[in-house]
């Protein structure tokens, strides 16, 4: 799989833009603020339907314009897809394949599969549960079909359980008000702990064998950290991690009437990473942290390509300049030549052969 082309309109400081890509290794390169990162975040949007920055979507348009729309060839095996994302200041969204409207994010998530490592993504060890919990979720909504309608799903009932809860301050909240939002919590939390824990059974693997290589045999471990002991939800089925998931949320409804907000729930999960069998979040080097990120990166890279079939696209977004030379040389030795790679830097690279991009003030151009 791979993008033929790209057209952007109106996005960040790209008024009107095509551009062609090469199949395998693309290189973009030019001063800071030119639009580098912005180009990467327009072809992680045509994927995801969303920053891969956080940011929202009326703050990706362009100085005094009302739109935006990204749009994109794909050629997936021998099928060519037409991909076409858009946005109006007013809130309303567009998403279309082969010019065919689509009515909901997930019939159009996971077409195109990209896998993006930005600075923010060296951060996945170190910073707090909430960057590695969006790194699961956004690879799992592109490998399953049904999981980002389950987490929309379960993120707009959580929003309705807090608001209640919030109440809770100027008025008397009955437990009966809240039970109904804990069944609902409790069905669709216990369909995304259930898929958090598949993946991560394979995950594991692919994590632990690209750090081996990246660290000189350094064993790496994941663990899943929720309300019970990831060996014991692994016995579990849905539906009896759905029962149990209920009883302690059940108990928790006074704490959460105190603090005015759900306190449990896949929400509040965690990716535990371990080096030899110790914590890396506290024990480990910033090089040895780095080397986690990498290798979590390049195991969500081979578990697309086993789980779908076919090869996602690469995104390494300003990263080379974050890593001493040594992990670089890893990094670039691990990725397949097959797999088509954007690459942005500030410098050009002499190590790199693969068609030249210069950014300009909005504007790509060809080398």
């Amino acid at each position: 799989m791979y993008l033929q082309n790209l057209r952007i309109n109106n996005f960040r400081n790209y008024e009107d833009q095509l551009i062609e890509f090469d199949p395998e290794l693309n290189l973009i390169c030019g001063d800071n603020a030119q639009g580098k990162s912005n180009l990467l975040e327009a072809i992680a949007y045509l994927s995801l339907t969303s920053s891969f920055r956080g940011v929202k979507d009326n703050e990706l348009l362009c100085w005094n314009k009302d739109y935006f729309f990204v749009c994109g060839e794909l050629i997936k095996k021998i099928e060519k897809l037409d991909l076409r994302v858009g946005y109006q200041r007013q809130g309303r969204k567009i998403w279309q394949i082969n010019k065919e409207a689509k009515n909901r994010l997930a019939d159009i998530v996971g077409i195109f599969h990209t896998v993006i490592f930005s600075p923010e993504d060296l951060l996945l060890v170190k910073e707090g549960p909430q960057l590695r919990r969006k790194f699961l979720n956004r690879q799992m909504s592109q490998l399953y079909d049904g999981f980002c309608q389950t987490l929309i799903k379960y993120n707009k009932i959580l929003k309705q359980k807090n608001t209640l809860l919030k109440e809770s301050r100027a008025r008397i909240i009955n437990d009966e008000e809240i039970e109904p939002w804990n069944e609902q919590l409790s069905e669709l939390g216990a369909i995304i702990i259930k898929k958090r824990l598949d993946v991560l059974t394979e995950l594991k693997v692919f994590a632990a064998e690209k750090h081996r290589i990246l660290s000189q045999e350094e064993q790496l471990d994941l663990c899943y950290e929720s309300f019970l002991p990831e060996s014991q939800m692994q016995q579990m089925t849905v539906e009896e991690i759905k029962d149990a998931l209920f009883m302690v949320l059940k108990n928790k409804i006074i704490i959460e009437k105190k603090a005015a907000v759900s306190v449990l729930g896949p929400h509040r999960d965690d990716l535990s990473i371990f080096i030899n069998q110790k914590s890396a979040r506290n024990f480990a080097s910033q090089g040895q942290q780095k080397s986690c990120a990498i290798a979590l990166k390049l195991a969500e890279l081979a578990l697309a390509e086993q789980k779908k079939g076919e090869k996602p696209v690469l995104l390494l977004d300003d990263v080379m300049s974050e890593l001493d030379s040594g992990r670089q040389e890893c990094l670039l030795s691990l990725l397949k030549r097959d797999i088509q790679t954007f690459i942005t830097d500030t410098k050009q690279r002499s190590d790199l052969s693969g068609h030249l991009f210069i950014v300009k003030g909005g504007k790509v151009l060809k080398a």
